[in-house]
C-alpha cells in the first residue's frame, strides 16, 4: 500500500472511532442511571403512540391549574403536560353540544374545571404515579387509552 492510501485509511478509522466516542458520551452524559435517559437524545423522533393511559388532573380554578401544570412539567415521571383552561373547556363543551342549546345554557366556563392532562414517562408505574398525586391534588383520574 502506498503511504496516502494509508494515510487515508487511518484517518477514516480515527474519524469512526471520534464519532462513536461522540454518541457513546451524550447517551452517557444524558442517562439518569434509571434505564432511560433523562431528555431525549435524538428530539426530532416522534414518541407519542396513538393513545396512552393519561393522569388527568382536575382543578377549580386557571390559576390553581397553571402552578400546578408548572411544577409537574419539572417532575422526572412526567413525559408530557397538556392544560386546558376554564375558557378552553367550555369552547370544547359548546362544540360537543352544539346541537342542544338547553344544555349549552347552563354551563357556564366558570362551572367547567381546568384540567392537566399528564403522560408519564416511560417505565413509569401510572397506578404508584397516581397514588403519589393523589397525595398533593384532590381530584385525580386515570383515563385509559386517550389521545393527547
Amino acid at each position: 500500500m502506498t503511504r496516502q492510501i494509508k494515510l487515508v485509511l487511518w484517518t477514516a478509522v480515527g474519524l469512526v472511532i471520534a464519532a462513536v466516542a461522540t454518541v457513546t458520551l451524550l447517551v452517557v452524559a444524558d442517562y439518569d442511571g434509571r434505564s432511560r435517559a433523562t431528555t431525549p437524545v435524538f428530539t426530532s423522533t416522534p414518541v407519542t403512540p396513538e393513545c396512552v393511559d393519561t393522569v388527568t388532573i382536575y382543578f377549580p380554578t386557571d390559576e390553581e391549574m397553571t402552578e400546578a401544570a408548572k411544577t409537574l412539567r419539572e417532575d422526572r415521571e412526567v413525559g408530557l403536560v397538556r392544560t386546558e383552561t376554564q375558557a378552553e373547556a367550555y369552547e370544547r363543551f359548546l362544540e360537543i353540544f352544539e346541537d342542544d342549546p338547553e344544555l349549552a345554557d347552563i354551563a357556564s366556563p366558570d362551572s367547567l374545571p381546568a384540567t392537566t392532562d399528564i403522560r408519564i414517562a416511560v417505565g413509569v408505574d401510572l397506578a404508584n404515579f397516581a397514588d403519589r398525586l393523589r397525595k398533593d391534588y384532590e381530584d385525580v383520574s386515570i383515563i385509559p387509552c386517550r389521545l393527547i
